[in-house]
């Protein structure tokens, strides 16, 4: 064939690119290379192309590269691309192409470099693979000698692949490959890169991985791997990187680890290793960048060693069982960005020279230890730092002023620690600071005026400390906030009207203080509010009707404020909560009209509305049964007369499709309306409660005991740490029995509570449902 004809050929095959027109398609230099009048390179990658691949390319004889990836080629690789005798490159990642590993190419003895990720190819490696021997084309990083990765490959590598002794790189990670890891991976001696992430793997790392001497990067992470390592790895002295994650290797690392002085990262993390850290291991490892062992078991202490990593920039060690003192030469990592040991249980103090790590530091998390002493005010030089992470230690003393300093800082967190004295006002430079949790501590005196600087801030969590004084005015000013929790402290004064400027609010703690005054109306205007807590305080007056119109609010606490009156205000709506998926009960007083809510299902109703004196002690039940529920209403006059009213409803069959729709009357003064339905047999539609509910805890979580009902999980939020980091959250205010008229213990299972008198609905808009036995108790308090 002629220029000419190979001209034609392509102007057959891609027409919008070779047009009629063009008489020399060789004058095209950017996708397309001509030596000695005939096409010799076509590079069309990422041309938006289309369609099955052109048969006619398989008569492009002198052809030696061929591009064509990142198009959108869909069906098989043509038969006639075996006539491509002197192809050498043939790249076609990121298409569609489909069926089997394409054994046409097995035929192209030729090729060096050949890269086929990321397309639909599935089923198994044929033994023909093994007639590829010239595949050897040098690894870069732009050029890769052998790449299937990321199809649907399965069943164990054939062992004909034994035969591409000059491969230098195999990539087959993101692929459904199973079973052991092949020992004649050993013969391969000339590889210097292997890539088998994300398959199923399963067995140990084969000990003649040591064969493959002039290996630079071995990456097996997301498999099933196990056993431990072998020995035979620390052959591997021209290893610069190794990713093992999320298997399941054991045992200790093996004594040869340390001869891998040129090692730039390791990624360990989620493993079960175990023994110590020898010193030997990091003792030459002087080029080490990367360091990330988290979520395993390596006990004993940290080894003076550590500190020769001077290259390290991240170094990982959380969720491990190692103890001892932070060993002072972590000092010398100033290399280093992020420091985690969190979820350990070393003990000691923080090394004062922690301080002189320098500028590179960003991240420090020492969470979830035994730490104890003080927090040392040399932390206070690390003006780079954006993270520092202290939560769930043994610390005492005050928190240092210098800490003010890292004006760079944007989490903070010191909770569960036995923090004393005053929060320090130089935390009002924090300008960056977007998390600051104080959480569990004995910290007294007030919230310095000074935060009223902390504009970027979005979490502030100081719960369960001894701060007292006055919810600030100026926390209205902090528009980026989400989250507020001050809740048991000792606050007085009341509600500023300002926290209804804080539109970006999603849950606000004010719980157990002694706030007086009314709730304010402008709390309404905070339209991304989910959960409101102002229980346990001395608040009076009426419920504000704007409370009703927040269409985020799914969680409220007005229990124990003896001074609040009213009724439930216009503007509510319904109050429903779903038990278990069973049914939903709509409670309501006040209103022209109480409707049923119910989670989504067929179902039947009966109402019944009992008139109560209002010197009656009322007990309200549920019994819920897989077919039926039984609301019963007991009203007992202080004459210890008792009048008692059960009605029983029964599920409709499962093919049923009327929809529960109840109107009741306004119950007169002294009145309690209940309306219950029953949710249909196994296999009708899935509850999902519209309505806003007021304390639901499912029978199947958490319920509430004779120790009191809590709370506190609704508080804070958790901030990660580099795996899984933990302990940058508030955690929790005080278990309380809010709702309780009584303001004692929670009734244990089977108990009833006490309403008393219709009154009482009005400061307690509290409902639990909690595990009855086979079925479930309703409260409402």
């Amino acid at each position: 064939m002629s220029v000419s004809q190979d001209c034609a050929v392509l102007q057959t095959a891609f027409p919008v690119l070779f047009p009629a027109s063009v008489s020399d398609c060789c004058s095209i230099p950017s996708i397309i290379k001509c030596t000695n009048g005939r096409v010799t390179t076509l590079s069309l990658g990422a041309r938006n192309l289309t369609g099955q691949l052109p048969e006619s390319l398989g008569s492009l004889s002198e052809l030696t590269s061929l591009n064509l990836a990142s198009n959108s080629f869909t069906g098989t690789i043509p038969e006639s691309f075996s006539n491509l005798k002197k192809l050498e490159t043939f790249v076609i990642y990121s298409n569609m192409i489909e069926g089997g590993f394409p054994e046409v190419v097995t035929k192209l003895s030729g090729l060096k470099y050949f890269q086929i990720t990321d397309n639909r190819l599935n089923g198994t490696i044929p033994q023909s693979i093994g007639n590829m021997v010239s595949l050897n084309f040098p690894v870069s990083r732009s050029a890769r000698c052998f790449d299937f990765g990321s199809n649907a490959f399965t069943d164990p590598l054939p062992e004909s692949m034994a035969n591409l002794v000059n491969l230098q790189s195999l990539l087959f990670q993101n692929n459904k490959f199973k079973g052991p890891l092949p020992e004649w991976i050993g013969r391969l001696s000339s590889l210097k890169e292997i890539n088998a992430n994300l398959n199923k793997f399963t067995g140990p790392i084969p000990a003649s991985i040591g064969n493959c001497t002039q290996l630079k990067q071995l990456e097996l992470s997301n498999n099933e791997i196990t056993g431990p390592l072998p020995e035979s790895l620390g052959k591997l002295t021209e290893l610069t990187s190794i990713f093992l994650t999320g298997n399941n290797i054991d045992g200790p690392l093996p004594t040869s680890f340390g001869n891998l002085a040129k090692l730039r990262a390791v990624f360990m993390k989620g493993n079960q290793l175990s023994g110590p850290i020898a010193e030997s291991y990091f003792a030459s490892m002087t080029a080490l960048r990367q360091l990330d062992m988290s979520l395993n078991r390596l006990e004993g202490s940290i080894p003076e060693s550590i500190g020769n990593l001077a290259s390290v920039r991240q170094l990982d060690f959380t969720g491990n069982l190692l103890t001892g003192p932070l060993p002072a030469s972590l000092s010398k990592l100033s290399a280093a960005t992020t420091i985690s040991f969190a979820d350990n249980q070393i003990g000691g103090t923080i090394p004062a020279s922690l301080g002189s790590l320098g500028k590179n530091i960003k991240s420090i998390f020492l969470a979830g230890n035994s730490l104890n002493g003080t927090i040392p005010e040399s932390l206070g030089n690390l003006t780079s730092l954006n993270s520092l992470t202290l939560a769930k230690n043994q610390l005492i003393g005050t928190i240092p002023d210098s800490l003010g300093n890292m004006r760079e800082l944007q989490e903070l967190s010191l909770f569960d620690n036995k923090l004393s004295g005053s929060i320090p006002a130089s935390l009002g430079n924090l300008v960056n600071l977007q998390l600051l949790s104080l959480v569990s501590n004995s910290l007294t005196g007030e919230i310095p005026e000074s935060f009223s600087n902390l504009k970027n801030i979005k979490s502030l969590f100081a719960n369960k400390n001894k701060l007292a004084g006055k919810v600030p005015l100026w926390i209205g000013s902090l528009s980026n906030l989400t989250s507020i929790n001050l809740a048991n402290n000792n606050l007085t004064g009341s509600i500023p009207s300002s926290l209804g400027s804080l539109a970006n609010l999603r849950s606000l703690y004010l719980a157990d203080n002694q706030l007086e005054g009314s709730i304010p109306s402008t709390l309404g205007n905070m339209k991304l509010l989910g959960t409101l807590d102002l229980a346990d305080n001395r608040l009076s007056g009426p419920i504000p009707a704007e409370l009703g119109q927040l269409p985020a609010l799914r969680t409220f606490y007005f229990g124990n404020n003896q001074g609040l009156t009213g009724v439930f205000p216009d503007g509510f709506p319904l109050l429903g909560v779903c038990l278990g998926g069973q049914t939903s009960v709509c409670i309501q007083a006040g209103r022209d009209t109480c409707e049923l809510s119910v989670c989504p299902a067929t179902t039947t109703t009966t109402t019944t509305t009992t008139t109560i004196p209002a010197t009656t002690t009322t007990t309200i039940a549920a019994q819920i049964t897989a077919t039926t529920t039984t609301i019963t209403i007991a009203a007992q006059q202080s004459s210890a007369a008792q009048t008692t009213t059960t009605t029983t409803v029964a599920a409709l069959p499962a093919d049923n499709t009327k929809t529960a729709s109840t109107i009741v009357p306004a119950p007169p003064a002294g009145t309690t309306s209940v309306a219950a339905a029953t949710a249909a047999p196994s296999g009708n539609a899935s509850p999902s409660p519209a309505a806003t509910t007021v304390r639901a805890t499912s029978p199947a979580s958490a319920s509430p005991t004779a120790a009191g009902n809590n709370h506190a999980d609704a508080y804070g939020q958790t901030i990660p740490t580099p795996s899984q980091m933990p302990y940058a959250a508030d955690v929790h205010g005080k278990d309380s029995n809010h709702g309780y008229a009584s303001g004692g213990d929670a009734p244990a299972d089977g108990d009833s509570p006490i309403l008393s008198g219709a009154a009482a609905w009005m400061p307690v808009l509290h409902l639990a449902a909690m595990a009855a036995g086979a079925g479930a108790l309703l409260h409402m308090w």
